[in-house]
């Protein structure tokens, strides 16, 4: 089978390779935390619909969609805002956002973070190997991937870098990317936001207790006064389960809840 990424990057440009080979790469793309950098398109549709009436009106929102992945559906709630006639800019928050790619001659491909630190794909002989390294198998594979890794670039071997940003995104005037750590503080970005949204990022499968409270302390130092915090998960069942809460004097306040809310909801101590 031809190579995903050879198919989107070769050409220089990543629409050459159609929606299929973006899918096909992406869904591979392993990220340090193990979060896969992929989603599926129209997957939160329904949270975008709930929140359409609970935002302000009267002049143009400043929004922001964190963890977005690809920004595939960063870009759909662009749309129906667009659609609904609200003026907007979204800025979309992504760990990776850009990647090296090594082509190791007669051996495959690797893309490695911005640092060149961690391994996020790699594909030999027309395998893909998991680069998380968690079987014993893809353990040796990605061990000796990390020495020749290290060797090619010690001898120079030219890494480009590409985006790992769906191009339709790029291209969207509403919307802007910006490589973001959620967990890291960002002056620049407080206070600016009339609503923030934080889709399967967010939740116990990730993270422990004591890391969503700091991950969503900081998320609303990013948020205007009364600003809407929007926490939601996609089962494995497609269904989606959040909250919209808002930033209060003294905690939360629940404006909506999608499904059966968040499971976060006993950390914000939000009130209905």
């Amino acid at each position: 089978m031809r190579s995903a990424l050879r198919d989107l990057f070769e050409t220089g440009d990543l629409a050459a390779g159609g929606q299929d080979a973006e899918q096909r790469l992406f869904s591979r793309v392993r990220l340090p935390s193990g979060v896969l950098k992929t989603t599926e398109p129209h997957r939160l549709d329904d949270v975008n619909q709930v929140l359409l009436p609970l935002l302000p009106r009267g002049g143009r929102l400043e929004l922001m969609d964190v963890a977005v992945s690809t920004g595939i559906t960063s870009l759909e709630w662009s749309e129906q805002l667009a659609a609904a006639g609200i003026e907007h800019r979204l800025l979309c928050g992504d760990s990776h956002v850009e990647a090296e790619w090594l082509a190791l001659p007669a051996l495959g491909d690797i893309l490695l973070d911005r640092d060149r630190q961690e391994l996020l794909f790699v594909e030999l002989f027309g395998r893909t190997v998991d680069p998380s390294g968690r079987s014993r198998k893809s353990a040796v594979a990605v061990m000796a991937v990390k020495g020749v890794a290290r060797l090619a670039l010690g001898l120079r071997l030219r890494a480009r870098r590409v985006d790992l940003v769906s191009p339709a995104v790029r291209a969207c005037s509403t919307v802007s990317v910006i490589q973001d750590d959620i967990f890291a503080p960002r002056p620049d970005l407080n206070g600016r936001f009339h609503a923030l949204r934080a889709a399967n990022i967010l939740n116990r499968a990730y993270f422990d207790d004591e890391q969503l409270r700091a991950g969503i302390a900081l998320l609303r130092k990013r948020l205007r006064p009364r600003g809407l915090l929007i926490l939601c998960r996609t089962t494995d069942d497609g269904t989606n389960h959040g909250s919209i809460v808002q930033a209060a004097d003294a905690g939360w306040i629940v404006t909506a809840r999608i499904g059966d809310g968040s499971e976060l909801e006993d950390l914000l101590g939000a009130e209905d």
